[in-house]
């Protein structure tokens, strides 16, 4: 699909509540802060500056089953 759309498909906010996107965000460093799940075929897409720690699930062709 990426190579269709000619730019990095990044697979993370799909487990975590709207609520929690809009008031869970902290900035780096937080003790507070949270970790999500990202998945994608580029590193550049599993940053940190979105107020969420990434957790690597590796490229989004071999994570499909785990996250929904």
């Amino acid at each position: 699909m990426q190579e269709i759309l000619d730019f990095p498909i990044v697979k993370a906010f799909n487990s975590i509540l709207a609520t929690s996107l809009s008031e869970s965000g902290r900035p780096k460093g937080d003790k507070n802060r949270i970790a999500i799940p990202v998945s994608s075929d580029h590193t550049k897409g599993k940053n940190d500056e979105l107020g969420f720690d990434p957790f690597d699930m590796d490229t989004t062709a071999k994570n499909s089953p785990e996250i929904p």
